[in-house]
């Protein structure tokens, strides 16, 4: 949340994946149980984690599945706010 940059969802999923590959792969990790604990959007990460990296155990703590899921959610509370919002707008500039 607070790095200086971000590239969107799947940049913590592929993240994820690229950590727990390489856990299994080197020598002093290869053969211990993963455990992988996100929160929101580490959460979604979690949950979307493949499991050929054979994950243990998952903990998502306030994490969502599916990205179109949020937005189709959300959209209808920006639709109803969207003219409050272009007035501020207008106010404001």
């Amino acid at each position: 949340s607070e790095g200086e940059e971000t590239f969107g969802f799947a940049q913590s999923y592929l993240d994820l994946c690229d950590v727990l590959s390489n856990l299994k792969e080197h020598e002093k990790t290869k053969d211990m149980k993963l455990y992988v604990i996100g929160h929101s959007w580490g959460g979604f990460a979690t949950m979307n984690c493949p499991n050929p990296h054979n994950v243990d155990k998952i903990v998502a703590i306030s994490g969502f599945i599916s990205v179109e899921e949020i937005v189709n959610q959300y959209i209808p509370f920006f639709q109803m706010y969207q003219s409050t919002y272009i007035l501020l707008g207008m106010i404001v500039q």
